[in-house]
């Protein structure tokens, strides 16, 4: 994973996840002291994700108000970042959702091109754990498309009886 990423200036994230809705809990993070490029990839209650990444735009964060997830049930999601447009997406169960501006590489855009700090289901401080489920997950080194995100789903969505 570490050497694909080294080369790459985009990145896709594909998570299956089921979670509670209790809280606030980190699906995929980059987090920890020294990190200068650290990225929260955060469900929410209510079906929302909240964002929050220290490289883009001086420090982009959010709150996405999507509506987009149900509690206890399968979801996939897919996030992607191509630093030629510098826009973020999010696609839950093969749609897209919601899209942040996170800004371009020369224009102070995330760097997604190192794992330091990376971790799965919580931050790196073990904060934000999430309360459910994580199925597979994967790391791509090109933003995917809206249709690969859609294929993607209809693909798997059988699996986790979606």
């Amino acid at each position: 994973v570490v050497s694909a990423l080294d080369a790459c200036s985009s990145i896709t994230i594909t998570t299956w996840f089921q979670s509670d809705g209790a809280g606030r809990q980190v699906l995929v993070s980059r987090y920890g002291t020294g990190y200068p490029d650290q990225f929260n990839h955060i469900v929410d209650p209510g079906g929302d994700f909240h964002y929050n990444s220290t490289g883009a735009i001086d420090g982009a964060s959010g709150d996405l108000n999507t509506n987009a997830w149900s509690d206890d049930t399968w979801h996939l999601c897919h996030w992607t970042y191509d630093v030629s447009d510098g826009i973020a997406h999010w696609f839950i169960d093969g749609s897209e959702v919601t899209t942040a501006n996170f800004g371009t590489d020369s224009g102070n855009g995330l760097s997604v091109s190192d794992t330091d700090g990376f971790a799965l289901m919580a931050r790196a401080d073990n904060h934000e754990q999430l309360q459910g489920r994580l199925g597979p997950v994967r790391i791509h080194n090109v933003a995917l498309t809206a249709q690969e995100c859609a294929n993607d789903f209809a693909a798997e969505r059988g699996r986790f009886g979606v």
